[in-house]
């Protein structure tokens, strides 16, 4: 499992750090760069794929804490990244969110994990996180193109979604609702938030990392609809034999910062 994962993250992280939108990037940098350190609690870590995606954009010195789950993950994470030093730290996330540090912390950050949570989870978030910065990264919000069209795409991508919404540890996931739903959290506790694209945009040059995500919607969809099995084998086979394909996969960016003063 974890193996597959660490793969996954590794296939997945040149395309996420090419579809970070640029200017809320540079709205957090402005933010950083009149204070003296910054404190970045990064949830939901992997091998610590926001941190070297973010932090050489921060021109302050920075004080990373990393946490996942997976030891074998964490254990991958460096250790410094231009102005960053990291730590990390194992917490379960769904039960342990509140014993995290929120009094030294000044940015939470996570990449590809609000689809997981749910509404509950993410009111939790935000009341821990009220006086800090917030920059969720790369949470899908259901668009997905796959071009050339084949048969059964449409019924595929409605199981793929039902099967996002399973409760994945942390209650009914929000799936691609939860950027939007995490917006929503902040402006009914008096914050401002800001919604953008980062969407995937994958050609033939991403070949493997669109073979991994079709075989992954095509298990989500027989684990969603069993009886269904051969007719999924024989809509990944259909995409498999094409020569190439484009796929748009949607995801956004979110960036909330504290009320000045």
């Amino acid at each position: 499992m974890t193996a597959f994962a660490a793969d996954w993250l590794a296939l997945r992280e040149p395309a996420d750090r090419v579809a970070r939108d640029l200017e809320l990037l540079a709205r957090l940098a402005d933010w950083s760069a009149d204070r003296g350190r910054l404190s970045v609690l990064d949830l939901g870590c992997g091998t610590g794929a926001s941190l070297r995606a973010v932090a050489p954009l921060l021109a302050v010195p920075q004080s990373w804490l990393l946490v996942d789950q997976d030891p074998d993950l964490l254990a991958r994470c460096p250790e410094t990244v231009g102005m960053a030093t990291a730590a990390t730290a194992r917490f379960d996330l769904a039960a342990d969110l509140d014993l995290l540090p929120w009094d030294a912390v000044d940015l939470v950050t996570a990449s590809a994990l609000l689809d997981l949570v749910s509404a509950d989870w993410l009111r939790r978030l935000v009341a821990l996180a009220r006086d800090k910065a917030i920059y969720m990264a790369l949470s899908v919000d259901g668009r997905i193109e796959l071009t050339p069209a084949v048969a059964d795409d449409a019924h595929i991508l409605e199981l793929v979604a039902a099967h996002h919404r399973r409760d994945k540890s942390f209650g009914p996931a929000l799936g691609h609702t939860a950027a939007a739903a995490l917006r929503d959290v902040l402006h009914a506790a008096g914050r401002a938030a800001e919604l953008r694209s980062a969407d995937w945009v994958l050609g033939p040059e991403r070949a493997a990392l669109q073979a991994a995500l079709l075989d992954g919607y095509a298990a989500a969809a027989a684990e969603q609809a069993p009886h269904l099995a051969e007719r999924i084998r024989h809509w990944r086979a259909l995409r498999a034999a094409l020569s190439e394909q484009h796929l748009r996969i949607g995801h956004q960016d979110l960036l909330s910062l504290p009320a000045a003063g």
